[in-house]
């Protein structure tokens, strides 16, 4: 077994299991496989891969808030696009093998919460993470084919990112559902999905200021925000272990697409 397969689930055992699956071709995109995971049929203590997927999802959905803080889990679906993940292997290949320099970051409190969502994995310079996304314009389809483009940034946001002209992530899903408000019958309907994904962190640079389109910051592989109300939390802005203002979320933006890849959407109920 590769290395990098410990990053992916179990497709075999899911189709061993049983999981409901059917494999997307749409015209001019890649074809990928969606497994279908509903809560309400899978025990969470089953030992089972749809299990462990289940469970390992729940944690990240509900890592810094209670379920009631947020709408009710329906369905989790598990992206398996062979194309997108031989492009984000070779990402994580080349950026692993830039070594030590990928782990010297910058000395500030702020990039704890980044820290604490990089699991341990045998890739300890490119360091994946598992980060949130969320689109405005109902595009998870496309992502889940396609994988996320630089070509079209802006299209949801109408701006080249606030922290620079790349793709943006969050370890905090409640931060990124905020973008589902402005999908308002979608939203009504209780329909949201987020996307739960590989992100290639490497050596973040700490954005203190709100800068549109900015390129990325030489010697640094991804920028990385700390918000109070979309507005970034200075650095060095932590006293006695506690922010100055209340953090209400964080942002990562990769300038790299193949530092990123789909791997699973999660569908929320916000009529709940």
């Amino acid at each position: 077994k590769n290395r990098v397969d410990s990053l992916y689930p179990d497709f075999a055992a899911l189709r061993s299991e049983g999981i409901e699956y059917r494999t997307v071709r749409d015209a001019g995109q890649h074809p990928y496989t969606k497994y279908y995971l509903e809560p309400a049929k899978i025990h969470p203590g089953a030992g089972s891969e749809s299990a462990r997927i289940l469970n390992d999802v729940m944690e990240h959905l509900f890592r810094y808030l209670h379920p009631d803080k947020l709408p009710k889990l329906k369905r989790v679906i598990v992206v398996d696009n062979e194309v997108l993940r031989a492009k984000f292997e070779q990402g994580l290949a080349e950026l692993d093998s830039q070594g030590a320099r990928l782990n010297d970051w910058p000395e500030d409190p702020l990039l704890e919460t980044l820290r604490i969502a990089i699991p341990e994995s045998p890739y300890k310079y490119a360091k994946p993470a598992l980060l949130w996304h969320c689109t405005s314009d109902g595009s998870e389809a496309a992502i889940c084919s396609g994988g996320y483009s630089l070509e079209k940034l802006g299209g949801a946001t109408k701006n080249k990112g606030w922290y620079g002209a790349g793709l943006y992530f969050t370890t905090i899903p409640s931060y990124a559902t905020w973008y589902a408000h402005s999908r308002t019958a979608a939203y009504k309907a209780g329909d949201i999905c987020i996307t739960l994904n590989w992100v290639l962190t490497g050596r973040p640079f700490l954005m203190d200021r709100i800068d549109i389109g900015r390129a990325l910051e030489p010697g640094f592989t991804s920028h990385y925000a700390v918000t109070n109300n979309t507005r970034p939390i200075q650095p060095g802005g932590v006293k006695d272990g506690r922010y100055e203002r209340t953090m209400d979320g964080d942002e990562l933006v990769v300038f790299d697409e193949s530092h990123t890849l789909p791997i699973f959407v999660v569908e929320l109920d916000a009529a709940e």
